[in-house]
């Protein structure tokens, strides 16, 4: 199977979410790339577990609140501090989600959007979309308050 690159437009499913952060690319970066750290700033997630360094072909598990059940997931797309995309099935969906991060000035843009090839129904899709809102809420708090505690450098480039 061709790794993933960006999610399926033509899904029945399509959620998105966005954010403006007010800290550097780097910052926001290293959150995102840590996946075993993101229950640290992401209460949402219970665990998360990453085979190898954060590259195309690693395997993700990871585990939401409420959730019993893994939901694996593989890599296909890293542009560093630009874009990452990856993909996998849990109950019967497959999935993919991608982010993409943008300089704004002296704020990042990050964009959240994933793909579903089944509609479970309403509910599914409004967990959904409160889950990658809190996601970047999360992202955005944490990056935030790490940058409240030291001086980071806020320079933009063009």
């Amino acid at each position: 199977m061709k790794p993933v690159t960006d999610i399926d437009r033509s899904a029945p499913v399509i959620v998105r979410a966005d954010i403006e952060i007010d800290a550097p690319l780097e910052e926001v970066w290293e959150l995102h790339s840590q996946v075993s750290a993101w229950p640290d700033w992401f209460p949402d997630i219970r665990i998360a577990e990453i085979d190898g360094p954060f590259a195309p072909g690693a395997h993700i598990t990871w585990g939401a609140h409420g959730y019993e059940e893994l939901f694996p997931a593989r890599i296909g797309l890293i542009e560093h501090q630009h874009r990452t995309a990856w993909d996998g099935s849990n109950a019967g969906i497959y999935g993919i989600h991608a982010f993409s991060f943008t300089r704004r000035g002296n704020k990042i843009h990050v964009e959240t959007a994933e793909s579903w090839d089944t509609n479970p129904g309403p509910h599914a899709v409004s967990t959904l979309q409160t889950f990658l809102q809190n996601w970047l809420s999360n992202l955005k708090d944490t990056a935030e308050g790490i940058c409240s505690r030291k001086v980071c450098r806020r320079q933009p480039r063009t």
